[in-house]
């Protein structure tokens, strides 16, 4: 009798773990992925994000094109991608130039040649516009979470229980072979607007314990 109770417990545990790993597998996959273009790239030399503790805009902006899609129900995609990374270990990011190159590196040392630094002073520092060398293979998209997760209370207020995640990915391939990731997240949900009659998706929602640059890869 007890084997009997073991035996359908130990069964009951295997369906758990199974759906447990379809549910998080499932939440990975993603939907709606469409490539974005890059308006332009500027860099500033002031330090970047190099606390474990905290974590401000860094000094990378990435300006979107403005997209013409029209349809209805299309996601609303954020202007600027910046390198602000609220997630508990926050993602360290360091820049430097070496003559009028600009580097990208992270915390484990390895670095990036993000471009050539286009000088509208002798010595440019802040807000430094990039060109993208011609060889470089370059592609932003955004894709949307296929599942919702459970966001729960908001103290803010008017945000659901379930959200959805909503990622940008910047990579970088160069001709040697060098590869860049960047990689955001962020939270957006449906909404029915005031005096209208079906729902829109919302604006990107960065959370202070997660979501802004949430991976950074060279390789």
């Amino acid at each position: 009798m007890i084997s009997e109770i073991l035996k359908h417990f130990l069964q009951l545990k295997i369906i758990v773990a199974f759906f447990l790993t379809l549910s998080i597998f499932l939440s990975s996959c993603r939907v709606h992925k469409r490539e974005l273009q890059i308006q332009n790239i500027s860099v500033s030399f002031l330090g970047g994000n190099n606390s474990q503790t905290a974590s401000n805009t860094g000094d990378l902006k990435i300006n979107i094109g403005v997209n013409h899609d029209t349809l209805h129900h299309s996601l609303r995609m954020v202007n600027t991608l910046e390198m602000y990374s609220p997630i508990k270990k926050p993602i360290l990011v360091s820049f430097f130039k070496k003559g009028d190159e600009a580097f990208i590196s992270d915390a484990d040392g390895p670095n990036f040649n993000l471009g050539h630094i286009e000088k509208t002073e002798d010595n440019c520092n802040y807000n430094c516009t990039l060109s993208i060398k011609a060889s470089d293979r370059i592609y932003l998209s955004s894709s949307l979470g296929a599942l919702p997760y459970y966001h729960g209370y908001s103290a803010l207020g008017g945000l659901p229980l379930f959200m959805r995640y909503h990622y940008y990915t910047l990579k970088i391939k160069k001709e040697n072979g060098n590869v860049l990731i960047l990689q955001w997240k962020y939270s957006v949900y449906k909404y029915k607007p005031f005096g209208g009659n079906s729902k829109v998706w919302s604006g990107d929602y960065c959370e202070d314990n997660g979501g802004g640059l949430t991976k950074l890869k060279i390789k």
